[in-house]
């Protein structure tokens, strides 16, 4: 039995050695790298390239816009009273023209209040008229007491002028002064009545005046009984009902005026600033004579005067796309939006209602009548750069601007441009000296190495090099 286990016990030992030499043998085996023989060198990089391509400075750039009312105008009452009548087509939604009777306020208060005025300027006018009757026979007596002055100054003068004074007595020399006197007298008064009655007539014509000044006050009023839309454009809310009672000033209706409106929209400052450059490299009108110094604008308004351009409104609708003609005029506010970092603007339609439909017609789709406020359209604005550009395929720009060259020695080059604007299919660089006569590649590169040889699409391929001889 001894023996017997001792022949089993060598038997895993042995059976134990061989699995040991089978494993080292196979991870010798494995761990032996053997360098192949290169019969050719390695194959180059296809590249495929385009020439540049000079681009005008020209071109468009596309921002998010939002349709905001031109205006929205408060419909109030200028007299206070019970309304009378309510227009049936006065409700929120409705479309109203400019003129159109939209509330009658009750007016018989108004109406007596006016008949009261025009009796007013009535009896003004009746006593303007007795004043100058009286006038007239102020101004005739007048004349009788100059001609009785005179009269009495004759007397007088005879008989003070007497060859022989002796003769009248001193109580008729007395008595003749004393009518001069009271004839010189009675002329005055009579010049006072006068002054009396043009100062009458003073006061008269001033209280006529206040009266007519107060009845045209009250047929005003009258007028403003009935309440017409001052605009043409949308009710967007009502406050009051028939038979309910305004006060002065009461808002009754809000219209939105439909007649323009406007697209807010948001500018980067790089964009803002290709505005700027183009309003610059437009050409200065000469001939024309330089605005007053009271007219001309001052520095803050020159600072804050926006480069008016013209814009299109685009909207898209069921594979359909709509434009209106726009010009982005103003800035929304007077600085940059904290939360974003852009520059709030303002582009004004003048004519929402004209509508374009960009297609080639033969579709029977009605268009959007007009432009509706909250719609979400696209603002395009053309820019025109005193900048020489480049128009590359989106391909040939990597990220941060890298763009790939062909040298003339068929080496890759790395160079970095100034990306302006870019789209799904173009971008916009500013043309340099390396860019300017350069080969771009646009086909995708894996892992690019400047300066590492490449093989351009069509180019013959390189001749036959010697066998490189491998490790054995």
């Amino acid at each position: 039995m001894r023996f017997q286990s001792l022949l089993i016990d060598g038997a895993r030992a042995a059976f134990a050695l061989v699995i040991l030499a089978l494993s080292v043998l196979v991870f010798a085996r494995l761990g032996v790298r053997q360098r192949p023989r290169l019969d050719r060198p390695p194959a180059m990089a296809m590249v495929e390239v385009i020439p540049a391509q000079a681009k005008s400075g020209e071109f468009e750039f596309d921002v998010d816009g939002l349709v905001i009312p031109f205006r929205e105008i408060d419909v109030a009452a200028e007299v206070g009273g019970r309304v009378t009548y309510k227009a049936p087509i006065c409700r929120p939604g409705q479309a109203v023209r400019e003129g159109e009777l939209l509330f009658r306020i009750d007016k018989a208060d108004y109406q007596l209040e006016l008949d009261r005025l025009r009796e007013q300027v009535e009896q003004a006018a009746g006593a303007r008229e007795e004043l100058a009757v009286e006038n007239e026979n102020a101004l005739v007596q007048i004349q009788l007491a100059e001609e009785e002055v005179k009269i009495r100054q004759r007397e007088l003068d005879r008989f003070e002028k007497a060859p022989n004074p002796s003769v009248f007595s001193q109580a008729e020399i007395d008595a003749a002064k004393r009518n001069e006197l009271t004839a010189r007298n009675a002329l005055q008064s009579r010049k006072d009545q006068l002054d009396l009655l043009k100062s009458r007539e003073r006061r008269i014509t001033s209280a006529e005046r206040t009266a007519q000044t107060q009845l045209k006050r009250a047929e005003l009023d009258l007028e403003r009984c009935e309440v017409r839309a001052r605009v043409s454009g949308v009710i967007v809310t009502e406050s009051v009902q028939q038979e309910g009672f305004v006060q002065k000033g009461g808002v009754l209706i809000v219209i939105r005026d439909t007649s323009r409106m406007e697209v807010r929209c948001n500018l980067r400052m790089q964009q803002l600033q290709w505005l700027w450059e183009s309003e610059q490299a437009e050409p200065q009108a000469t001939s024309e004579a330089p605005l007053p110094a009271a007219e001309a604008p001052s520095r803050t308004q020159q600072a804050y005067q926006f480069p008016r351009t013209s814009a299109q409104i685009l909207y898209k609708l069921n594979e359909e796309q709509y434009s209106w003609q726009g010009e982005l005029t103003r800035y929304a506010n007077s600085g940059v939006d904290q939360r974003t970092r852009m520059v709030p603007c303002i582009v004004e339609v003048d004519n929402p209602e004209k509508v374009v439909r960009s297609d080639d017609g033969t579709r029977s789709i009605s268009a959007p009548p007009t432009l509706l406020s909250g719609m979400f359209v696209t603002v395009r604005i053309r820019a025109s750069l005193p900048r020489p550009l480049l128009a590359l395929p989106a391909t040939a720009v990597g990220p941060g601007g890298d763009v790939w060259l062909v040298s003339a020695d068929h080496t890759l080059q790395r160079v970095q441009g100034e990306v302006l604007h870019g789209s799904a299919t173009e971008v916009l660089v500013e043309r340099t000296e390396e860019l300017a006569d350069a080969l771009i590649v646009i086909s995708p590169l894996v892992n690019p190495i400047e300066g590492a040889r490449v093989r351009v699409v069509g180019d013959a391929p390189p001749a036959e090099q010697d066998v490189v001889e491998g490790d054995s």
